[in-house]
This record gives C-alpha cells, sequence and structure tokens, in this order.
C-alpha cells in the first residue's frame, strides 16, 4: 500500500515522523510515497525524518501524481475540509486530526464525503489511544460496575489564541469516548481569562446513557496538565495523563480505589507503548490502528463520524453558547 501525508508542521515532526518509523520497522509494506506542505522546507525536513520518497507543495497535486491508498493528514484544521475534498475525490482511505475542520458544517461535509469514498477512514483524537486511558476503558468494561460520573481537567499555560476550542475538543471527546455514548445535554460557564477573548470553561454535562460530567478548561493557568476521574458504583479511578514532556504529570499515572482502599496505583512506565512521547501520548497506536485497518480494507471504531458529536459541543464553546441539548429523534 502507498502512504502519502499532509501537513509537515511541528506536530508532524515532533510525533508523527518517529510514529511512522516504528511502524515502518514492525510492518513492513506500506510504502511512504510522499508528503506534502505549502512550506516545502518543512516538507523536506519532515522526509527526511520519515523516510518518505518525494516531497509536494500542493495536495491536490500529489494526490493527482501519486493515487496513494492511504492519506495520514496533520495539517491546519481550518483547512481539513479542503485537504478531506483533495484526498477523497480519489478512492483513498483517510486519517484526519482533529478537530475536522473549522466547525460541525465542515465535519459533517468530511463525513458524508467518506462515507461516499467507502474506504478507511479514520478521526484522529490521540487520547483515545493513550495507553493509560486504554487500560481505564478495559478496566471499565471488564469490572462490570455501572460507570456514574466523569470529571476532566485541562490546565495550559499562556494559551490566549482565540481558537483554544481546537484544543479543547480533546477533553470533549475524551468524556464522550469514556462515557460510550454521545452528549445529551450540557451547560457552559465562562470566565474571562484576559486578553483574545480567552475564558477559562466549565461545562456540565450528561450523556445519553445517563453518565454525568464536568469538564473544566483553564488555558492560562500555571502548568500543564490533564487529569481524568471516572467514577463508577464502588469503585473510582484517578489518571494523570502523560501530556508532552513538560507537564509535571509525567509519565503519567493511574488509581484505582475500590471500598476506600487503594486497588492499585501503576505508572504510565507499567502501561506502556514505549517510554517516547509519540508513544505516551498515543500517536503511534492511532497511526498503527490506521494503517492496519487501511491495509486490510476495513473499518474502525474511530470513523471521521465519530467526532461529529464532539464537534457539536466544540462549536458551542466556540460561540460561546450557554447550553448544548442534543436534538429528540426523529
Amino acid at each position: 500500500m502507498k502512504l502519502c501525508f499532509v501537513g509537515c508542521g511541528g506536530q508532524a515532526i515532533r510525533v508523527y515522523a518517529d510514529a511512522l518509523a516504528r511502524y515502518r520497522g514492525e510492518s513492513p509494506g506500506v510504502l511512504y510515497a510522499a508528503c506534502c506542505d505549502v512550506d516545502l522546507e518543512k516538507a523536506a525536513l519532515f522526509q527526511r525524518r520519515a523516510g518518505f520518497e518525494r516531497v509536494y507543495g500542493d495536495c491536490a497535486e500529489m494526490m493527482r501524481s501519486e493515487r496513494p491508498g492511504a492519506v495520514i493528514a496533520a495539517a491546519p484544521f481550518q483547512i481539513a475540509e479542503k485537504i478531506a475534498r483533495d484526498v477523497l475525490a480519489f478512492p483513498c482511505a483517510i486519517m484526519l486530526e482533529k478537530p475536522l475542520g473549522r466547525d460541525l458544517a465542515d465535519c459533517l461535509s468530511i463525513a458524508r464525503a467518506a462515507e461516499k469514498n467507502g474506504m478507511t477512514s479514520m478521526a484522529a483524537f490521540n487520547r483515545r489511544f493513550m495507553p493509560l486511558v486504554r487500560f481505564l476503558a478495559r478496566e471499565l468494561k471488564e469490572s462490570g460496575s455501572p460507570l456514574r460520573h466523569i470529571s476532566y481537567a485541562m490546565h495550559r499555560v499562556d494559551r490566549r489564541e482565540d481558537y483554544f476550542y481546537s484544543t479543547a475538543i480533546h477533553g470533549i471527546d475524551l468524556a464522550r469516548h469514556i462515557a460510550g455514548a454521545d452528549y445529551q445535554s450540557a451547560v457552559f460557564a465562562y470566565e474571562n481569562a484576559g486578553a483574545n477573548g480567552v475564558a477559562n470553561t466549565q461545562v456540565q454535562a450528561v450523556f445519553a446513557n445517563g453518565v454525568s460530567a464536568q469538564l473544566s478548561f483553564c488555558p492560562t493557568a500555571g502548568l500543564l496538565v490533564e487529569r481524568l476521574d471516572a467514577i463508577a458504583e464502588g469503585q473510582a479511578y484517578f489518571v494523570r495523563l502523560p501530556i508532552w514532556e513538560d507537564s509535571p504529570d509525567m509519565p503519567g499515572s493511574i488509581e484505582k480505589y475500590e471500598g476506600g482502599r487503594l486497588a492499585y496505583r501503576k505508572t504510565g512506565l507499567e502501561i506502556s507503548d514505549g517510554e517516547s512521547m509519540f508513544e505516551s501520548n498515543g500517536f503511534y497506536a492511532e497511526v498503527r490502528e490506521f494503517l492496519d485497518c487501511a491495509r486490510r480494507g476495513t473499518g474502525t471504531a474511530h470513523g471521521v463520524e465519530t467526532a461529529i458529536d464532539a464537534m457539536r459541543v466544540m462549536d458551542c464553546m466556540k460561540n460561546a453558547d450557554a447550553a448544548y441539548s442534543r436534538a429528540p429523534a426523529p
């Protein structure tokens, strides 16, 4: 299978190059044909780091010339819908970095194009693939104890861009992923945190299966962390996610309490795909999931359509809406 890559900036260099290099070493049979970026210097750097054969400055041109079987797109979300149209004009599997477009309309357009294309598609929410998150999901499933409540906090340092919602969608999606259901309703509270309209945002939500959630987003806090608590009947799990290299929670951990006592505590080194950031942050696992499915020609549980619900809630945050309510089924 021939693979192409779109969007060779910092995220690609930081995590995707090494994730792809590891995959090629463990799973031969994928030809790393070409990578593309409007900045040809970035494309050339990524080409060398990840081992692609050719460089392009235009996605549509690359698709016409290469006719790949699969494309990974890590381009800015503002152009994700255009990139998806360029790719899905051909019979091609596609993996798209979050968020899937500028808004829900972009995401729905991408989902329709992917469905029409009929090939493997995937939404690249790397938190879903973090080893600690995968472990938590298995524990909740195997325990048989009903999940009742999720608490999630995202803290960042001096993040004052007016599109912080495009990062916050990680937490919105992760809560949905752990709950195992779409959002039924949500109430938003905003606290102005300074310049550019950046706001601390608190979300009280209920999922369609009755699980409740409290989400907190603080873009101008004094540290970089993401923390996830999952409260089940008679059990409690506390997860410290290993976000990037400069989080004080590295390498991450999970604790389980049952009957008021600590059942176990495991670190992100014990529950691990490897010690590097591209492994602990889930990028290798998501690349492996996508390319394995694309090679088999099968679907994945993480298709682009699974991003739609989180994009709806992200739009509410983007627009500073006070509340969200899921439309009743027709």
